[in-house]
């Protein structure tokens, strides 16, 4: 979600040539709000022309817990980005940024869930370990 076109294009058309058929893109919080969609990646600009990116990734992080949040801003301050991080974003990528490493963090990301998911199973199942409860720590 990005206010600039040519941003949503960039990030379509990064996803697009990686094989990833379904994308969305959002101009506005509140556009993004008013839509029914369930969606699991969320990029988000971090300043958008009603909302600011770290509301809502605060928002989105409280409905869907598990869902990748990575925020996207020109914008390279330190303290912004740890704000951030902190708000409930997974990740912060600054523009303009590289399309190979922007998708291996996207990956990385994925691969990330998909271990914790395994994880989290595992231990639902009785298979705690100590691994397991270091990992609880940080969750």
């Amino acid at each position: 979600m990005d206010d600039s076109r040519l941003q949503n294009t960039i990030v379509r058309d990064i996803f697009k040539s990686n094989q990833f058929d379904t994308i969305d893109s959002f101009y506005s919080a509140s556009e993004f709000l008013d839509s029914t969609m369930d969606y699991n990646l969320f990029v988000i600009d971090l300043i958008l022309p009603d909302s600011s990116g770290d509301v809502l990734a605060n928002k989105i992080r409280m409905n869907r817990p598990d869902s990748i949040i990575i925020m996207i801003s020109s914008i390279s301050n330190h303290k912004t980005i740890s704000l951030t991080i902190a708000s409930g974003a997974d990740d912060f990528i600054t523009k303009p940024f590289d399309p190979n490493i922007f998708f291996i963090r996207v990956k990385t990301h994925f691969k990330n869930r998909l271990l914790l998911n395994e994880i989290e199973d595992l231990n639902r199942n009785g298979a705690y370990t100590a691994f397991g409860s270091r990992l609880g720590r940080f969750g």
